[in-house]
């Protein structure tokens, strides 16, 4: 299957793993009845990635909206879901590969359908025949029957009328296949198919094959076969018997062997990557749920005016939290939020007007002879064409004064945004320029790279 520019609100992606989708996750305050419903009914459990999350909140940011959303059928519902997407891949324009029978339920813009001519894996004849038959009363007969003794012959025995029933019924399930396949193209369906030449010379698939089910329709559409050469009747001249240079025979010299070439690769280098080993627990923990957020708050296309308050304890606790600290984190973690969307400059980092709009994007690239990677926290361009690389950093500053403070960490984390701004640099012709953002002091310190 091909999927392009968008895919249904109901298609997964690739699984990943990832942190479980927890009841503060889903986008609504924690006293809304919808999440606690979904929270007891398991729903947590069955979120694969952070794109399941995504998909999950935004159904049920959607009914909580509705009106009357205490009583909406399910037809309700359903209509209510069609009108949704899910988010986007890292690629508009990429492929989705799945079977026939995933396919079911989803549409595409452009559906592949390779191999139809290949043949499946032949049934093996059970040691037991069984099949049930419906009968027009509403119930089901069983049929059973056990394998052929050896050297007996398999027609006109009750096993061999089963193995007929169950090819029809195969026949009739590729059928229904093929009918959902067509049926997921949007604007382009492609049949790709090969069939082999009889000893007629006539094209045929092989039998019980996609294309042979297809095969009064597309027989058409294959070029008839060029007949083949008849084969030389002459015999073929023998090879000549094998002969050996004279000895000595005198070896030239042998060119000089190519000098081999690698590109190293990145270790950490400490004047580039900033050492954090003095970081406790606590303090990861809240820059790595203010760094969630933060994406997730970038990734809606209207800003809210507060923070949602919502409760992080069981996230912070996954993370390793001592429960003793966790109260201090939660507030850490509202304060650097609320004051980010207060914060001009920090509503104007995550807007959603921006261009090439993107969070936590990974980059590999060559620095300075390395292939190194990164991951940029957030990057855009902005309405003047400048291309801007954001690292955020949860750090706080307490006495002293704050311009020096920033000076500091500017000085500090200089060499790793000029690796992020060589890398981002080769994503288009813009210049690149670089900030740290403070989310707990609202501060934007640009950098030169």
């Amino acid at each position: 299957m091909a999927r392009c520019r968008e895919r249904s609100f109901h298609g997964r992606g690739t699984p990943t793993v990832a942190r479980p989708l927890l009841h503060s996750d889903l986008g609504l305050p924690i006293e809304d009845g919808l999440v606690r419903r979904c929270t007891r009914l398991g729903g947590p459990a069955l979120a694969a990635g952070d794109a399941d999350s995504d998909d999950a909140r935004a159904l049920l940011e959607a009914l909580a909206q509705a009106p009357q959303s205490e009583q909406l059928a399910a037809g309700q519902i359903d209509a209510l879901a069609a009108g949704l997407h899910a988010a986007a891949g890292a690629d508009a324009h990429a492929v989705q590969m799945l079977t026939m029978h995933g396919a079911k339920g989803l549409e595409w813009d452009v559906v592949i359908v390779p191999a139809l001519g290949r043949r499946g894996a032949a049934d093996r004849e059970p040691l037991l025949h069984r099949l049930e038959l419906p009968r027009a009363d509403g119930g089901s007969d069983l049929l059973l029957a056990p394998i052929n003794p050896t050297g007996q012959p398999r027609t006109g025995s009750l096993g061999a009328y089963i193995r007929y029933l169950r090819a029809q019924r195969q026949q009739i399930e590729r059928v229904r296949l093929l009918y959902v396949t067509a049926t997921r193209a949007r604007r382009e369906l492609h049949w790709l198919g090969h069939a082999p030449v009889d000893a007629k010379g006539q094209l045929a698939p092989h039998r019980g094959t996609l294309l042979a089910a297809l095969w009064p329709v597309l027989r058409a559409h294959f070029p008839t076969p060029e007949p083949t050469a008849a084969a030389d009747p002459r015999p073929v001249a023998s090879l000549p018997a094998l002969c050996h240079w004279p000895a000595p025979w005198p070896v030239g010299p042998t060119p000089a062997q190519a000098p081999a070439e690698r590109v190293a690769l990145s270790l950490r280098d400490p004047e580039v990557t900033p050492e954090y080993s003095w970081v406790g627990l606590a303090a990861r923990a809240v820059g790595t749920v203010v760094h969630a957020e933060l994406r997730r708050l970038a990734q809606t296309k209207l800003l809210p005016s507060a923070a949602s308050g919502r409760d992080y304890q069981r996230w912070l606790q996954q993370l390793g939290v001592e429960i003793g600290e966790q109260a201090a984190a939660q507030t850490q973690i509202h304060t650097a939020l609320q004051r980010t969307l207060n914060d001009e400059r920090g509503r104007w980092l995550l807007s959603a007007a921006h261009r090439e709009s993107q969070c936590e994007l990974p980059l590999t690239g060559l620095y300075q002879g390395r292939v190194v990677n990164a991951i940029i926290d957030r990057t855009f361009v902005d309405a003047a064409g400048a291309r801007w690389v954001i690292d955020y950093k949860t750090s706080s500053h307490e006495g002293g004064s704050l311009p020096e403070f920033l000076s500091r960490e500017a000085e500090r984390h200089r060499l790793q945004l000029a690796r992020y701004a060589t890398l981002a640099a080769a994503l288009g012709p813009e210049p690149v320029r670089a900030a740290l953002y403070f989310p707990l002091l609202s501060e934007l310190c640009e950098v030169p790279v």
